[in-house]
């Protein structure tokens, strides 16, 4: 993403009159707007429709919609997002499963397909008229390439729906 910068223009001195405008010229400017672009890396991404997940296997969550995605971290129609660039990360997603009697709900965090990050939510049920919502949000130290997809698991008797419409997964760079 890169900020608007149409609205400095006459707030600038490049001719070193110091009339004009601030002390600072465009240049200077411009190499502040470039940090402060380089940090703003991340999307928001939710799914519109219920997901069916099998009980005792941990399943990854396919989003459908990218609310905000200006880096293009994700594939359209993917669980995976990949890191543009090393940093700090703040991952956050949230799921609410169908009501049911039976069985515990998780939510995590998989890096590179491959390893589970250090984590999860894990909540019982409410009752067979209780919608359960699991949260998860941690501080990832990414690397450039990295993946990350949100998985999430329940221990009950049959499949169980995460309900569309109430599913979000964002990813904020913060340095």
């Amino acid at each position: 993403m890169t900020l608007d910068r149409s609205w400095f223009s006459t707030l600038v001195d490049d001719s070193g009159s110091g009339l004009d405008g601030s002390i600072w010229d465009k240049a200077s400017v411009d190499a502040l707007m470039d940090a402060v672009d380089a940090t703003q890396v991340g999307c928001v991404l939710s799914r519109s429709i219920d997901q069916a997940i099998a009980p005792s296997s941990a399943t990854a969550v396919f989003w459908d919609t990218e609310v905000h995605d200006p880096a293009g971290l994700h594939a359209p129609s993917s669980a995976l997002i990949t890191l543009p660039a090393d940093g700090t990360y703040v991952l956050s997603a949230q799921v609410t499963w169908q009501a049911s009697a039976s069985g515990n709900r998780a939510i995590t965090f998989r890096l590179n397909s491959a390893s589970a990050y250090p984590g999860f939510s894990w909540i019982g049920n409410l009752g067979a008229s209780v919608p359960v919502v699991s949260q998860l949000t941690t501080i990832l130290r990414g690397a450039i390439g990295m993946t990350v997809e949100v998985l999430v698991l329940h221990d009950g008797g049959g499949a169980l729906n995460i309900v569309g419409g109430s599913l979000v997964f964002g990813c904020q760079r913060m340095s």
